[in-house]
């Protein structure tokens, strides 16, 4: 029923951890599938029996390595999880709860600061709106994305609008009209902590809203539009004024 797919990038020690919280899952998976786009060859000797290695170009990017991913996978559902970040062991059995009784297209779960386990990192609730994610990201991320493998025979992960990609697959499942749920019964725990490296710093955080804007305009009002120029505008004055301090 379900496949994890962990894509990663040179950072064996961060992988282990979260390899290590999906084998302690009260309830197991399916199957493990790890993508690994660093420069490194991983083997299943090294990390664990129990996972599938793919090794990939370095450097690809984690879109295209969890698109690979779910071309490998087996199962009718792929559950996303980065390889900075972890789950509680109770992860997989509130999922597979809400799969029976929730039928859903994809789902998507709360998250909490792995250095500060009780603080929630942004809530989603009522805001998988296309108005509010044209603009926003309100807490949807790599490791908290349940999606319906065959959704990926149209829709995949865009490399071109890393680091948003996760955003921009929400987006294309409401553009198809794909029903979205929100899982507040369970958490992702993110790598939050101060001055830990995460792939949204700022200048890609810019890169971001800029490839959102310009693959979607056509879905945007004339408000959403101004709107959208205006946060990019303020993001890119903010990353001169860090530049110079």
């Amino acid at each position: 029923m379900i496949s994890v797919v962990i894509p990663t990038c040179d950072r064996p020690k961060l992988l282990n951890r979260a390899i290590k919280s999906v084998l302690n899952q009260k309830i197991k998976v399916d199957e493990i599938i790890v993508v690994n786009n660093g420069k490194k060859i991983l083997n299943s000797k090294i990390i664990s029996k129990k996972v599938k290695i793919i090794n990939t170009l370095p450097y690809i990017g984690p879109a295209k390595a969890r698109n690979i991913g779910v071309k490998t996978a087996n199962h009718k559902f792929i559950v996303f999880l980065d390889d900075d970040d972890a789950w509680p062991e109770n992860y997989i059995k509130v999922i597979k709860s809400k799969i029976k009784t929730k039928p859903s297209d994809c789902y998507i779960t709360r998250s909490k600061n792995l250095y500060n386990k009780n603080q929630y990192y942004k809530d989603p609730k009522n805001l998988i709106r296309l108005d509010h994610l044209f603009l926003y990201n309100p807490g949807i991320g790599g490791s908290n994305i349940i999606v319906k493998k065959k959704l990926f025979n149209k829709i995949k992960f865009d490399h071109n609008l890393v680091p948003s990609e996760d955003k921009g697959l929400i987006i294309d499942l409401l553009i198809n009209n794909k029903k979205i749920s929100i899982i507040n019964d369970t958490f992702v725990y993110l790598s939050l902590k101060k001055n830990y490296y995460r792939i949204s710093n700022l200048k890609n955080y810019i890169k971001g809203k800029i490839s959102i804007y310009f693959k979607y305009k056509e879905h945007m009002s004339l408000n959403l539009k101004v709107r959208s120029i205006i946060i990019i505008i303020v993001l890119y004055l903010k990353s001169l004024i860090k530049t110079t301090i």
